[in-house]
């Protein structure tokens, strides 16, 4: 009698892509037209979208490149976690695609139409730069105290969540001026300009960490990677290893307080809105190559010394209109952790103002 290998029926798993998609939106990547670029980073690509049977609504899709299995799995995790907000301070999330890995949200930017400019901005970052003029400065000084309190309000919905941002920075907070910009009557775009000029949206929350979703790669959200996010954003807990046993490790409640260190130095470029990142004006005081940033900031750490403001805005900072925004900096970034007021505190100390 001969003898027959016996035929194996092999049981594919399921992806734990597919369990997670299934319970998110999704759209097809196919559909969209895509107009142009505004960002690009080491794993993703971002660009203004519509789609082919609605060529009057704007999207910003996200897609993601050179993406390894960890890389996907935290693409999944931002997906999920974006679903869950709902907040308007918090980017709108629309959909999810797989092939190629996407994420496509609402399209948020400030117009500058208002003001007779030909000009679109969608971060901070991008404003910052483009009212960091003479002409500008003084007409948008009053916006300052408002982005402030808009993205405290953000941060504040994440932590009252059990979520924390860990990459906060002038570049993943949205702008728009959407709510009065193709108004008609001038008074009321005046009116709106005065009491409401911008509205603030938190994004990218590829480094996030929710204490709701658990996942093997960060369960309880305890981890040894703790360096996560922009280095000079990063609180000292985070640059210094000697200060990191002294405060604590990955939980939650600990990334609170990194947090709320970015945020005071988000704070510091609305109110020195000439630098494009914390402690480039020490940098160019100082000589600093840009191979010696790294060391330069460590020290400047280990001295407990804060980023330098910029002399051109000092009457802003002590006694004008950004006064109560470079106080917030001032809270915030404190080289003692638990010194550093919660979301919610910070954000009752501005509103006070």
């Amino acid at each position: 009698m001969s003898f027959k290998l016996p035929l194996l029926q092999i049981k594919r798993r399921k992806s734990a892509s597919a369990s997670v998609v299934k319970d998110l939106p999704v759209f097809n990547y196919g559909e969209l037209d895509i107009h142009h670029e505004i960002g690009r980073g080491s794993f993703s690509t971002v660009s203004v979208a519509t789609s082919k049977s609605d060529s009057d609504t704007f999207h910003v899709v996200k897609v993601m490149h050179n993406m390894e299995d960890d890389g996907k799995d935290i693409f999944l995790k931002e997906a999920r976690l974006l679903h869950r907000c709902k907040h308007e301070n918090i980017v709108t999330f629309k959909g999810i695609c797989m092939s190629p890995l996407a994420l496509l949200f609402d399209y948020f930017y400030f117009d500058f139409k208002p003001f007779e400019q030909d000009l679109k901005v969608s971060t901070v970052k991008a404003l910052l730069k483009e009212i960091d003029q003479d002409s500008w400065l003084e007409a948008f000084t009053h916006v300052v105290p408002t982005i402030a309190i808009e993205v405290t309000k953000g941060l504040k919905y994440l932590h009252d969540n059990g979520i924390v941002h860990r990459d906060l920075k002038p570049e993943n907070i949205l702008v728009s001026n959407q709510h009065y910009c193709d108004l008609k009557d001038n008074s009321q775009i005046q009116e709106m300009w005065m009491n409401s000029p911008i509205k603030c949206k938190l994004t990218d929350f590829g480094e996030s960490r929710s204490s709701l979703i658990k996942t093997q790669s960060f369960h309880m959200t305890n981890t040894t990677n703790l360096g996560r996010g922009t280095p000079v954003f990063m609180a000292p807990e985070i640059t210094l290893p000697e200060i990191t046993k002294l405060y604590g490790s990955g939980s939650i409640e600990f990334l609170k307080k990194v947090d709320m260190w970015a945020l005071g130095l988000v704070f510091y470029n609305l109110v020195n809105p000439n630098l494009n990142a914390p402690y480039k004006y020490d940098f160019i005081q100082n000589g600093v190559k840009p191979q010696e940033y790294s060391s330069f900031l460590r020290n400047m750490m280990k001295k407990k010394q804060l980023p330098t403001p910029v002399p051109l805005y000092t009457d802003l900072q002590i006694s004008g209109k950004w006064k109560r925004v470079h106080s917030a900096f001032l809270k915030c970034a404190s080289f003692v952790p638990n010194d550093r007021p919660a979301a919610s505190e910070l954000l009752t100390f501005l509103d006070s103002g």
